[in-house]
């Protein structure tokens, strides 16, 4: 469950999701922002650096997160940048809520 782009990046991130047996059916394309990404960097002596762009993933709100998004999963992943800022902090924190509730890893 995120916000992507209407770009290429988001295009391209969706067809190998769906090739992986990811359902993608929860993404929300925006026409305003592009997708989010992160560039790593790393040095030849391992020492690794990220820059990130969070785009349009940063606009999931409260309201997209249901009990009823939680049916039939078993394991919730969240990105720490999503912690960073409201409204996906929010969102976040709803969705953590109602996964502990209903015993979800």
């Amino acid at each position: 469950m995120t916000h992507v782009g209407k770009d290429l990046w988001a295009n391209q991130l969706s067809e190998i999701l769906t090739e992986e047996g990811v359902l993608v059916d929860r993404i929300t394309y925006e026409e305003k922002e592009s997708t989010g990404f992160t560039f790593l960097v790393v040095t030849p002596d391992g020492e690794r650096t990220m820059f990130t762009y969070r785009g349009a993933n940063t606009m999931l709100s409260c309201d997209e997160i249901t009990t009823e998004t939680f049916t039939d999963i078993s394991v919730l992943h969240l990105s720490g940048y999503a912690c960073l800022k409201s409204p996906q902090f929010d969102a976040v924190t709803k969705a953590v809520d109602i996964s502990y509730k209903k015993s979800i890893e």
